[in-house]
């Protein structure tokens, strides 16, 4: 059900420039979309929750600071942080919901 369900997403939100950036976990969608932030607060003006996974890259959470990498080690990883944007995802997902998130998705081109 994932699949299809992803499948649809982005078959209706290629247009806008977002790129499926996770084929793995069963329970995200993940996009990839410039102004990151701007799309997701329009997105929860529109009663859409958004999820953020891994805002800080790796290499700059506190957990990693002993391996002393800064800003810049891993430029694609920092760049990622900023435009990944996880779009709802479940089982019970109906086709209308999904056919809302695409439809805002489209209405912010």
């Amino acid at each position: 059900r994932k699949r299809l369900i992803e499948a649809e997403i982005m078959a209706r939100i290629g247009v806008i420039g977002c790129a499926a950036v996770n084929r793995g976990a069963d329970c995200t969608a993940i996009i990839q979309v410039e102004k990151r932030d701007i799309v997701q607060e329009s997105l929860v003006q529109k009663g859409i929750s958004t999820g953020l996974h891994y805002p800080i890259p790796l290499h700059l959470q506190k957990a990693y600071e002993h391996m002393g990498l800064s800003v810049g080690s891993f430029p694609v990883a920092e760049a990622c942080a900023k435009k990944l944007l996880s779009l709802p995802m479940y089982p019970e997902l109906t086709e209308e919901q999904i056919a809302y998130v695409c439809d805002c998705l489209n209405g912010l081109k």
